[in-house]
């Protein structure tokens, strides 16, 4: 995303490609606005598929904002609201390719649920960073795993991720005991 030169090589983004990212570190407003002015300010509506659109308003009432909540200022938004707002502003910008940091952090069951299920019909990539289990349950298909000695690729979710790696540091553990064994 450009905020970390690489140690080598260069990065080439494609002229097509919009980030979506979604940061710990939430909704920064310069000034305090009404709710449905901070998403305006970012996109009047979004476009979708079959050549329809769906207006800031629209997308506020799917995010669990009223009509009424729309024209409450940012300022008096409970941390779980303002972290919605902040979703909603991400996906106003219509990214093809979204970066979530954590994003059920301070999200109550509803909005989760209804995250998730925007994820599964999202038809681009999406990168999500998570300590949520169930979350990566629903929305994940392929998982990475990094540590500080190799990179490992599964396909499947969390659950499949988590009993292939039970099962292959079974499988070392038996390893080194028959190794131990031999000595």
């Amino acid at each position: 995303l450009g905020e970390v030169r690489p140690d080598a090589g260069k990065v080439v983004i494609g002229s097509t490609m919009v980030f979506g990212n979604y940061s710990q570190e939430g909704l920064k407003l310069e000034v305090d606005m009404r709710v449905i002015d901070v998403v305006r300010d970012v996109a009047e509506y979004i476009p979708l598929d079959g050549g329809g659109k769906l207006t800031a308003t629209g997308l506020l009432e799917r995010f669990l904002f009223s009509k009424k909540q729309q024209q409450v200022y940012a300022s008096k938004l409970s941390g779980g609201e303002r972290r919605r707002l902040f979703l909603l502003t991400i996906l106003m910008t219509n990214p093809n390719f979204l970066i979530l940091d954590e994003p059920t952090n301070d999200l109550d069951p509803r909005t989760v649920q209804w995250l998730s299920d925007f994820l599964a019909d999202f038809k681009n990539t999406v990168i999500v960073i998570s300590h949520d289990r169930y979350f990566l349950d629903m929305v994940c298909t392929h998982i990475v795993d990094i540590d500080f000695t190799r990179i490992k690729s599964y396909t499947g979710n969390y659950s499949f991720w988590y009993q292939s790696s039970q099962l292959m540091a079974q499988q070392v553990a038996n390893k080194n005991k028959k190794n131990e064994q031999k000595r």
